[in-house]
């Protein structure tokens, strides 16, 4: 069976921005409103805190998640940044 390899298009990348970032702009200051206040940062007991909340995450807030980064990548097109 031949067939054609499919056709791509090289894009040129933008920077690293950001606010292209779903980790950045929302995921991380989301989880840590979630996380425990008295936890220090080097203490073995943040992976179990961590592990917990993500856990809890409801499949609903993926979709946000990847909703809301279309949004910010439109904005950016949108600024032509």
């Amino acid at each position: 069976m031949d067939m054609d390899p499919p056709e791509f298009h090289l894009l040129k990348a933008p920077p690293y921005s950001p606010d292209l970032a779903p980790c950045d702009f929302l995921f991380c200051p989301w989880m840590k409103s979630q996380m425990p206040k008295d936890v220090e940062p080097e203490d073995e007991s943040v992976k179990s805190a961590w592990n917990k909340v993500v856990s809890r995450i409801p499949l609903e807030y993926y979709t946000t998640l990847v909703d809301e980064w279309l949004k910010q990548c439109r904005k950016v097109i949108a600024a032509e940044g």
